[in-house]
């Protein structure tokens, strides 16, 4: 909460609210933060920053809200949306005296506390401004993410310009931390809904899937909070009554996670996320079920994404029905139409009895096969079932593994002949060709200069 001499570089623009309140699905620290939020209230918005928060809060909920931020950039972009808005250090100033003879129904840190020195200091002045029944919400990064743990794991600690590790975090949090500090300030911290990411969603995307044993799932799929990004707290004073301010059940998806889709397209066009029906599986070496829906959809081509990241993935089953649960097609292995048809960044190894699983390797994130599905059969499709595992390195066969490694060598080797006549044509080009004299001249004076450092070192008889 710091200014900066560059303000508007670290204004976080933050997206609509309204958009995505009625997605249970959305994973958003906001859009969770402002569920919480009763109509009518009187709030204060802390690290408002320009203004996502208070502007629904102020449209959709008829709340009276009020912002802080210490970029003043960022509070005239959300000045409109607040009863009023001030722009201070918290660092530096206090908000008791910022705020004075001033009470809130919820006091919001939405993403705030991780960039404070004396993030709980803050907190024991916000209780001062609360009403007696008031709340105060706190959404606060977990510094046990799976995605820190694997990069730790390999020796590595980096900071980002975004996200977990961002370059202005200055304390980290977990779930005890939390809850330890809050009661020592002698108020009670419940935990009361999580922003869960998929490692390969986030920041830590570019970790490689293939090194993931089996080890490693049971390692992580143990550990309780792994899968959680953020937590979001409720702060409230003691209640007079012995009670305890519970948390809420909060079932959590498993921490290592893929995720399958079905994607139908219409004639004429390409495949588009509005006609996407996707499910989650888990990490785990177990097969998973799996129902998606596509009534609703205008269907001419189906498409088939098993998974959204590289690694090896186990089919089990995969079938279409119509509007009565009537089979319309399924995945057989020995079927000429499904193997003539090409995968998109993935490799196939067919079976060899029916009885076996056909094994997809997802060679980049996003591999999938276009469906040989008539189109008379697919317009007919309204949902879809399938059944999948995610394999481990060591279920891979060395004649699974030695196919993937040729092609990847064979992709390495197309992307060095494109290499190279780009670098024909560039030699060719009129920019090169004038350039030819400097480049000379150039040559000349290193060949000099190594010439005279060559003379200076040798030997004096």
């Amino acid at each position: 909460m710091s200014p900066s001499q560059d303000a508007m570089s670290i204004i976080y623009l933050r997206d609509s609210i309204a958009k995505d309140i009625d997605q249970p699905e959305v994973q958003d620290s906001l859009v969770k933060i402002a569920r919480l939020v009763t109509p009518g209230s009187r709030v204060l918005d802390i690290g408002c920053s320009i203004g996502a928060l208070g502007a629904y809060l102020t449209r959709a909920r008829s709340c009276e809200v009020d912002g802080l931020d210490s970029v003043a950039e960022a509070l005239e972009m959300a000045r409109p949306n607040y009863t009023s808005v001030k722009l201070a250090d918290l660092e530096k100033e206090s908000l008791t005296e910022l705020y004075q003879a001033t009470s809130y129904d919820y006091i919001i840190f939405a993403d705030v506390l991780e960039h404070l020195r004396q993030p709980f200091s803050t907190l024991a002045q916000a209780r001062n401004l609360l009403n007696p029944d008031g709340k105060i919400i706190i959404s606060v990064p977990n510094i046990t993410y799976v995605g820190v743990i694997l990069d730790m794991t390999a020796g590595n600690f980096d900071y980002r310009d975004q996200g977990l590790l961002d370059r202005t975090h200055i304390r980290f949090f977990t779930e005890r931390s939390m809850k330890q500090q809050v009661k020592e300030l002698g108020m009670e911290c419940a935990l009361v809904d999580l922003v869960e990411l998929p490692l390969q969603d986030s920041e830590f995307g570019s970790y490689d899937f293939h090194n993931l044993g089996t080890s490693d799932l049971e390692l992580y799929n143990k550990a309780t909070d792994a899968g959680v990004y953020q937590f979001i707290f409720e702060v409230s004073s003691p209640e007079e009554s012995p009670s305890v301010r519970a948390d809420r059940t909060l079932l959590r998806k498993p921490v290592l996670r893929f995720n399958s889709a079905v994607y139908a397209s219409r004639e004429g066009l390409e495949f588009s996320e509005s006609q996407k029906a996707s499910a989650e599986m888990a990490m785990d070496g177990q097969f998973h079920d799996a129902r998606v829906d596509l009534a609703g959809f205008e269907i001419s081509t189906l498409r088939f994404d098993p998974s959204d990241t590289e690694g090896w993935i186990l089919i089990r089953r995969l079938a279409f029905f119509d509007a009565e649960g009537l089979l319309i097609w399924s995945w057989d292995p020995s079927d000429p139409l499904l193997k003539m048809a090409e995968p998109h960044e993935a490799q196939i190894m067919w079976p060899e009895t029916a009885s076996e699983p056909t094994r997809f390797h997802g060679i980049t994130r996003d591999p999938y096969i276009v469906l040989p599905i008539p189109p008379e059969k697919a317009m007919l499709a309204k949902s879809a079932e399938f059944s999948l595992a995610w394999q481990t390195p060591e279920n891979v066969t060395p004649t699974i593994e030695i196919a993937r490694l040729s092609r990847r060598l064979l992709q390495l080797e197309q992307e060095n002949t494109t290499l190279r006549y780009e670098i024909e044509d560039l030699r060719n080009s009129s920019s090169w060709r004038l350039t030819g004299p400097m480049r000379s001249a150039s040559g000349i004076v290193k060949n000099l200069g190594t010439r005279r450092q060559s003379s200076q070192n040798k030997p004096k008889p």
